[in-house]
């Protein structure tokens, strides 16, 4: 049995398609039956119903899965431990003295406790103050020897206004992906346009990714994320978020699941500062962690859902 193989199962428990987990996974269907096939011979069990509509789990099928989940979550969380701690290593994380100050956009905040608690790991001597701020904000509020990790739309917004007073470093990019209610009948295409979506009421953020602005019908504008995932599951809206959140909505809201949209759309997040503002050895070693932390949050939501 291969680390790989319960990814897979996962994949199509959670999609209840072959069909669409081979196409994400960039396999054949029969290749991805075939190993299906070797874990139950291997386990000695049924653990898929397959029909023409799909597939469903079997009660022994339901329990593999939840095994195969604490198997892969711990084997990708030893991953992120090392890699994280490696990527700082080199900058001296563990000798380090500093102070570091980061204001956060909200989507970000839904990882505050996991990012504080694994940079505290890796350089225990550098005193780290977190603070959300308002996607309203403009670089006139802007503290200058404070950091900011902010979506493209508001980075783009305060860089273009004022080029001169600000440089901004990439953390990373990621895909657009279109959350929404399991039993929304939406839900049953493999992927999603925009323009379907707008077809629907619609939850979107001031943070959210540039597709968003292009919806209509949108019936709700708020900063907090949880809302909007509430709207999903209580309205049966749909809002368009960065993939990479969807294992920790996925935890706190089951009934929420995700589907790509049919023209993929991408996004990045930036740290933002005043050019004025000499970056310390503590500060560049938060961004080299914060770089290392997203693709890791990426990497986990593409192998256990996406």
């Amino acid at each position: 049995m291969k680390i790989e193989h319960l990814r897979y199962f996962i994949s199509v428990a959670n999609t209840k398609s072959i069909n669409q987990t081979a196409k994400g996974l960039y396999i054949s269907q029969q290749q991805l039956n075939n190993i299906l096939t070797s874990l139950e011979e291997e386990m000695q069990l049924t653990l898929l119903v397959r029909t023409n509509k799909g597939v469903s789990l079997t009660e022994d099928g339901i329990e593999f899965a939840k095994y195969a989940e604490k198997i892969l979550t711990d084997y990708l969380a030893m991953q992120n431990h090392f890699s994280m701690k490696q990527s700082a290593a080199g900058k001296g994380a563990q000798t380090c003295h500093g102070k570091c100050i980061l204001h956060i956009a909200p989507s970000f905040s839904v990882f505050l406790g996991d990012f504080v608690n694994k940079f505290k790991e890796i350089a225990p001597n550098i005193d780290l103050l977190c603070m959300e701020i308002n996607n309203q904000i403009t670089g006139e509020q802007m503290i200058s020897d404070h950091l900011y990790l902010l979506g493209y739309d508001l980075t783009s917004h305060i860089t273009t206004n004022a080029p001169a007073l600000f440089h901004s470093i990439p953390i990373g990019e990621f895909e657009a992906y279109v959350y929404l209610n399991k039993k929304s009948d939406l839900a049953k295409n493999d992927s999603i346009s925009l323009e379907r979506c707008s077809d629907v009421v619609t939850t979107t953020l001031p943070f959210a990714l540039p597709a968003s602005y292009h919806l209509k019908n949108i019936n709700l504008v708020s900063s907090s994320i949880y809302q909007h995932l509430d709207a999903i599951t209580q309205n049966n809206t749909v809002c368009i978020l960065a993939g990479f959140l969807f294992p920790k909505m996925k935890s706190l809201y089951p009934d929420i699941i995700i589907r790509p949209l049919a023209e993929p759309v991408f996004s990045s997040c930036t740290i933002v500062y005043a050019n004025s503002y000499t970056l310390t050895e503590a500060d560049e070693i938060l961004i080299a962690f914060l770089k290392t932390y997203l693709q890791n949050q990426q990497l986990f939501a593409k192998q256990m859902f996406l």
